[in-house]
């Protein structure tokens, strides 16, 4: 009985897998990493690779069939784990010099992407195992206490922990959207949702469990894709207080990390059968009836880091023999980077600069969309909030008024939900 149950699974899953392919992935370019980086950071032309031996590298991917290294920071720029808001990374790499082990966070300044420059550190007690920077904070989880540690960024050359907070269970991965912080736990405690409206007083309001270890999770609209050690698990959040699996038996053996894009979620993956390791794109438009759309065939057993979508590009980090970073096309898929990112119609420019006391900072939007425009200066203090609020699709035209500012140089910011980006202007007076 348990044989013949066991041979009808097989022949379910293989006719599964073997039917339901499009098309293969297609793997555009690769470059070789020395140090075993497990996560990128890509934003327009540059993708950002954590290296804990050397520094921080940076790679120009304008064409992904030949990306090549276009700078790479300075030994302190060293880090292990990054996010990347606006001109910064924000990077975290631990020291094991004495119990507790701990992390020095750091703070890289990315404006010249050939030239990345540490601008401060800050040790905390403890392991940080995944951070996330949204707007003036970054949040981090910390193996220490099971915390989710909140870090007070506001002044880039001052970091100041503002906040731990205890959370239930063994931490894995992070994710902030808007409000909220998504921690999946690796055993037994599941997915934890954290309201952040107040970055200074965090309260948890809803969980789910999973079925198994979880390895990394991502958020998208009013889903949470979690990849278990042998299940894509999916989660309806859209109420976060009553969360609801959906999906917790579509199996695939997660060989790395989880990103999803409008329908598609994108993951490393041992299927067997056929077997072996996978990069694999799997249709959730139907989000309890998940179905592998696309796959590619990784040469070599290998371990896969987390996958990143931009630019109609998946970029994947590969580590342990050999390391790379693998650029594969996207849109055989029907993944479409509009549909998780908008993209701006026209460039954010001021004029005239440089200027005296006032200058019209513009940019467009193809949609009506929540929009922020703040002005900084050298040392990252912020100086000036032009907007916060919803705008209607179009070209915008906001004027800056630097009468009661000192000359000198200075960094205005447009920041919307899935979109950051940031100019250079000269105030001469």
């Amino acid at each position: 009985m348990m044989k013949t149950a066991t041979m009808a699974f097989i022949m379910i899953v293989f006719g599964f897998f073997g039917a339901a392919f499009a098309q293969d992935l297609t793997l555009l370019g690769s470059y070789d990493l020395v140090w075993p980086a497990t996560e990128v950071a890509v934003e327009g032309n540059y993708a950002y690779l954590p290296d804990a031996d050397s520094g921080l590298i940076v790679l120009d991917v304008s064409d992904p069939e030949n990306p090549f290294l276009v700078g790479q920071g300075p030994p302190e720029t060293r880090v292990e784990h990054i996010s990347l808001f606006g001109n910064y990374i924000y990077g975290a790499r631990e020291f094991y010099h004495f119990p507790p082990d701990s992390t020095h966070f750091k703070i890289i300044d990315v404006t010249d992407p050939a030239s990345p420059v540490l601008v401060s550190t800050l040790t905390v007690t403890g392991q940080i195992l995944d951070l996330q920077a949204e707007d003036e904070y970054v949040y981090s989880l910390n193996a220490y206490g099971n915390r989710l540690n909140v870090i007070d960024v506001s002044g880039p050359y001052n970091p100041v922990q503002a906040h731990s907070f205890h959370v239930t269970g063994l931490l894995g991965r992070l994710q902030i959207i808007g409000n909220t912080a998504y921690i999946i736990t690796l055993t037994g405690h599941g997915l934890r949702i954290i309201d952040i409206s107040n970055p200074l007083d965090p309260v948890e309001i809803g969980h789910s469990s999973t079925p198994g270890m979880s390895y990394d999770l991502f958020v998208h609209g009013d889903y949470a894709y979690i990849a278990d050690i042998s299940d894509l698990t999916i989660i309806d959040i859209s109420n976060p207080a009553s969360p609801l699996v959906l999906q917790d038996t579509f199996q695939v053996y997660t060989r790395g990390g989880i990103t999803a894009n409008g329908e598609y979620v994108i993951m490393g993956a041992e299927l067997n059968p056929p077997g072996g390791d996978y990069l694999i794109a799997i249709d959730v438009e139907n989000p309890a009836d998940p179905r592998i759309a696309s796959r590619y065939s990784m040469p070599e057993t290998v371990h896969m880091g987390k996958p990143v979508v931009r630019n109609n590009c998946i970029y994947l980090p590969q580590y342990n023999d050999p390391n790379r970073l693998l650029i594969f096309d996207a849109s055989i898929t029907g993944i479409d980077e509009s549909q998780n990112m908008p993209q701006f119609i026209g460039t954010l420019r001021s004029y005239p600069n440089p200027f005296n006391a006032k200058t019209v900072i513009s940019f467009s939007i193809p949609e009506e969309m929540n929009v922020r425009v703040e002005v900084f200066n050298i040392l990252g203090q912020k100086v000036a909030k032009l907007a916060d609020g919803n705008k209607p699709a179009g070209e915008h035209s906001i004027i800056f008024n630097a009468e009661n500012l000192d000359s000198g140089i200075y960094f205005y910011r447009l920041m919307t939900e899935n979109y950051t980006q940031s100019n250079k202007m000269v105030l001469l007076k």
